[in-house]
């Protein structure tokens, strides 16, 4: 009938069940961030002056693994590698609620 013995499928989903996932060691060590939206912090005039003007961007999105400092030198996947020039963390915009912070409807 080409079936599986139901009791080697109870045996296989156990084994699957109890298995111990270990945390990958590259992605606590390495900071990586997933970027929602940038922008180019260029001056226009520059940019008009010489098209082939450095340009300054700005990236926003959230940071994972291990923190990122000034200078770090970071990979833009299809762009290339660049230094960091400055790093500035900003308030969460929907933080968790906290049991400190309970708040009615009249509020």
């Amino acid at each position: 009938m080409n079936r599986y013995p139901k009791r080697e499928v109870h045996n296989l989903a156990r084994f699957i069940s109890v298995m111990k996932f270990h945390p990958l060691s590259w992605r606590v060590t390495h900071p990586y961030m997933l970027v929602d939206r940038f922008e180019d912090v260029t001056p226009p005039e520059r940019v008009h002056m010489n098209i082939k003007y450095n340009r300054n961007v700005t990236l926003y999105g959230y940071l994972r693994g291990c923190y990122l400092k000034k200078g770090t030198k970071v990979h833009i996947a299809g762009v290339g590698d660049y230094n960091l020039a400055g790093i500035t963390s900003l308030a969460d915009p929907c933080p968790l609620p906290s049991a400190a912070k309970k708040k009615g409807l009249r509020d």
